[in-house]
């Protein structure tokens, strides 16, 4: 579904902008010679647009010292919580680390100057040069101090936009008691229109989205929406709202950056600029990406054949025999399996063939058969289901809008004109495959082909079906035309 664009102007001091930038390399440079240190960087989540900055600056400080100073990225808070970064870099835990000054603003307040609604720094190369002015203010060394700590560089992120679910607002009053994830001034800025603020770190906010914790996160645009994959699980993003920005340093401990020898301190200032490049360059190449995806549109269903099971083990007699079953089962099909009692999973397709073969799950759903033998599943499992038809999964086909309505009329009419000869190519494809699978299958002694009696069949439907349908219904009424929905595929579906 095309997300909704909303632009409100009122609020905007326009999009910030990111440059295509040629990235410095190390390649060819002189090795600068020292003694074997390693250091430990905490940081949270993935490695994502954000962390390009530490990337660089690892991969070229171990590159220009010959791996003799090692500086070592530790991902998913493995060694810190996000809110904790800083009082382990205060007693030494680790030597660097990222952290956000709006996560505590107490222990940092002339950072939070840089955390203010609205302030007219219109691209990050404005930004970086208004962040080193306040990071070498002799009151931010000084607070710092207090910690241990010494700011390096910023890890620079865009102006922040919202992502929401529910109804799209039009206008600034529509934020009006909404509850928004919003970060520093940026929370009271919210506050001044009559919306919640809250905070919260960014590895729990798609779960608070999708549970409705609250109604939009405030984030940078655009990679961190994609990032913590809420444009997933969102209705509509704003575009034009720019509502500043919140700064998060690295730090050093000071001890650690004390006893560095002089030439590597030296070094750690010289891959600044490769650093803030290689970040800039990251943010612009997802910005690229994420405009072109969430600005789409639907052009055909790329359709999946009806999913069955295919799995190890005792084959099952009866739907009975699936209570316990670790099943990789997507949408609708996980609430279906666990209707029944069997244990539900989500896998990327590539993950299944190790999934199953090492026992993590019992059986794997898939579109009938094609899926099975792409994926080799036929060559490790002792089973597989013939006539359970639990549903597909849908995956259009999209255009960019703007592409699409940049074409000249007779392309776009083309476009149309070819649809019933792709459909068809593709349903021939599937024929031809299930021809040579089930006889493929039903020569081999060792795979079991199950049949589930029709009525155990029909009482599964019925605890699965329509009740998980209405369940479906009433989750999402209110925030789309879900009843209306549900009524199109089921007339459509009986040929009405």
């Amino acid at each position: 579904m095309r997300k909704t664009l909303i632009a409100l102007s009122v609020l905007g001091f326009g999009v910030a902008s990111i440059a295509e930038v040629s990235l410095p390399t190390a390649a060819g440079a002189q090795e600068v010679k020292g003694p074997k240190i390693t250091w430990r960087m905490s940081l949270w989540g993935k490695r994502r647009a954000f962390t390009e900055a530490p990337e660089y600056t690892s991969k070229v400080i171990n590159e220009k010292t010959g791996g003799n100073f090692n500086i070592k990225l530790y991902y998913g808070q493995q060694i810190s919580k996000s809110k904790e970064n800083l009082d382990g870099i205060s007693v030494g835990a680790f030597e660097m680390a990222s952290f956000c000054a709006a996560y505590h603003p107490g222990k940092n307040a002339p950072l939070n100057v840089l955390d203010l609604p609205f302030l007219p720094i219109p691209n990050l190369d404005v930004q970086l040069k208004v962040h080193d002015a306040i990071y070498n203010h002799p009151a931010s060394t000084k607070a710092l101090a207090k910690w241990n700590a010494k700011i390096y560089m910023s890890m620079m992120l865009p102006q922040y936009e919202y992502m929401g679910r529910g109804k799209p607002p039009a206008s600034v009053a529509d934020f009006k008691g909404k509850r928004l994830r919003a970060l520093g001034g940026m929370g009271r800025a919210a506050k001044a229109i009559g919306a919640v603020p809250t905070t919260m770190p960014a590895s729990e906010t798609y779960t608070a989205l999708q549970r409705g914790t609250v109604d939009a996160i405030g984030f940078p645009y655009t990679y961190t929406f994609a990032a913590y994959k809420l444009d997933e699980i969102a209705d509509w993003y704003t575009t034009n709202m720019s509502l500043g920005s919140v700064n998060c340093p690295i730090v050093f401990n000071q001890d650690s950056y004390d006893a560095l020898p002089a030439q590597y301190k030296k070094l750690l200032e010289d891959v600044k600029a490769g650093s803030y490049a290689a970040q800039q360059a990251a943010y612009a190449a997802k910005d690229k990406i994420n405009i072109a995806k969430w600005n789409a549109k639907i052009y055909m269903s790329m359709m999946l054949p009806q999913y069955e099971y295919m799995g190890r083990g005792t084959p099952p007699a009866s739907v009975a025999d699936f209570k316990g079953k670790r099943l990789r089962a997507l949408g609708g099909m996980g609430r279906a399996a666990k209707a029944i009692g069997a244990v539900p999973t989500t896998m990327p397709a590539s993950e299944t063939y190790t999934a199953l073969q090492r026992g993590t799950v019992d059986a794997i759903g898939f579109p009938y058969t094609y899926t099975f033998a792409a994926y080799k599943l036929d060559e490790i499992a002792d089973w597989y289901t013939t006539n359970m038809s639990l549903g597909s999964v849908n995956c259009p086909i999209v255009f960019n809008q703007d592409s699409y309505d940049a074409l000249p009329a007779q392309y776009k009419k083309l476009l149309d004109d070819v649809k019933a000869g792709s459909y068809a190519a593709q349903a021939a494809a599937y024929a031809a495959k299930d021809k040579i699978n089930i006889a493929k299958w039903a020569a081999n002694p060792k795979l079991t082909a199950v049949k589930i009696p029709e009525a155990e069949m029909a009482a599964f439907r019925k605890i699965a079906g329509a009740p998980l349908w209405k369940k479906w219904v009433q989750e999402n009424e209110g925030k789309i035309p879900a009843q209306e929905l549900l009524d199109i595929v089921l007339k459509t579906a009986k040929g009405g």
